[in-house]
């Protein structure tokens, strides 16, 4: 009788099944790879697209207020009134206005008044905006509408350290602010 390699004592048959085992484990170990390599790249691709902003390589630019972009310098905020968009807003355009600081729910925030920077593009007569972006952490889109009188000197346009812009605020809240914001829509 031949003796089976490493003395298992097992025969011809035994080697090949753990061989073929051993081929499966391999497979699922590559296919398994495979899935979350696709994942990553998939999300990736989404959370890079998701609001209208662009997610590029950092411009390290510092704005007039201290805040150090670290985002592409194409993310800008649409400015809608009457159905069509009037104005464009930049963090740099925001940068260049009066600053106000709060500290709203732990979070020191610096930038424009919300109303100084709508005065800015020449937006003073309104009802009502809607203010678009991502809820907290960034999971979900959200609006948030305000009507003019709710607007006060406490509601900012906060200038993000990643080059983007938050509305917030004492008078809003760290829980129903809005990050990334994308656009305003003027009623």
């Amino acid at each position: 009788m031949q003796e089976h390699p490493e003395g298992t004592g097992g025969n011809a048959c035994t080697s090949r099944w753990k061989g073929e085992q051993g081929l499966k484990s391999n497979f699922r170990f590559i296919y398994i790879f495979i899935l979350v390599l696709v994942s990553i790249i998939v999300l990736a691709a989404v959370g890079c697209s998701a609001g209208g902003t662009t997610a590029s390589t950092s411009t390290g630019t510092n704005t007039s207020a201290g805040v150090t972009s670290t985002t592409s310098s194409e993310y800008s905020i649409a400015v809608i009134v009457n159905g069509k968009q009037t104005a464009t807003l930049t963090p740099a355009d925001l940068g260049k206005l009066p600053q106000v600081k709060a500290n709203v729910g732990g979070t020191d925030e610096q930038g424009p008044t919300f109303m100084s920077a709508m005065n800015s593009i020449g937006v003073t007569n309104f009802t009502e905006v809607t203010v678009s972006g991502f809820t907290q952490g960034r999971v979900a889109t959200a609006d948030l509408t305000l009507k003019k009188a709710e607007i006060t000197d406490n509601v900012m346009l906060a200038l993000v350290k990643r080059g983007t812009v938050k509305l917030t605020g004492t008078d809003i809240g760290a829980q129903k602010a809005i990050i990334d914001v994308n656009k305003i829509v003027v009623k």
